[in-house]
């Protein structure tokens, strides 16, 4: 039936005339196409620079994995270079333990000293016995007002200048 012949009959039969909708398919205009090629340009850009940069890519699409067989020299020749490297490592270790004990000494002796000269400023005592460091670090003479220990002073013995 054609649609004159439908609505003719929907208008004698009483009824409403339904609206036909006929989708009609249309190309883009220019601009659209442009900007779409030009996406599609910007994508394989990028998914080339990844490529590039990465690999990732490549590597997603090729399935194939390549074990490599490692021989037994080269095998002992790469435990002996990590046994090298572990003894590089330990001796960096003991370099680094050192120089923490050698610093921490020194902070124990600007404690010392700064407590004693503390001490003798606070306690109003002669000027004249404050302590100080000469230039191997070294004490000028023992502190009189800060009470030390037979441990303290058998450690301490090593830091006291020889010229009292």
């Amino acid at each position: 039936m054609e649609q004159w012949e439908i609505n003719l009959r929907n208008k004698l039969s009483g009824k409403k005339e339904q609206p036909v909708y006929v989708q009609e398919f249309s190309m883009p205009n220019d601009k659209s196409n442009i900007l779409l090629i030009g996406l599609i340009i910007l994508g394989f850009a990028v998914l080339f620079t990844a490529n590039y940069k990465t690999g990732f890519v490549t590597n997603f699409f090729n399935k194939e994995e390549v074990k490599e067989q490692i021989s037994q020299e080269e095998e002992e020749d790469l435990v002996v270079e990590e046994s090298n490297n572990l003894d590089d490592l330990k001796s960096e270790l003991e370099a680094l333990q050192s120089k923490v004990k050698f610093n921490n000494e020194r902070i124990v002796l600007m404690g010392l000293l700064l407590n004693e000269n503390f001490s003798i400023l606070k306690g109003d005592k002669d000027k004249d016995e404050f302590l100080f460091f000469d230039r191997k670090w070294k004490l000028k003479g023992w502190p009189k007002n800060i009470s030390l220990t037979d441990e303290d002073k058998k450690w301490l013995e090593k830091y006291i200048s020889e010229k009292n």
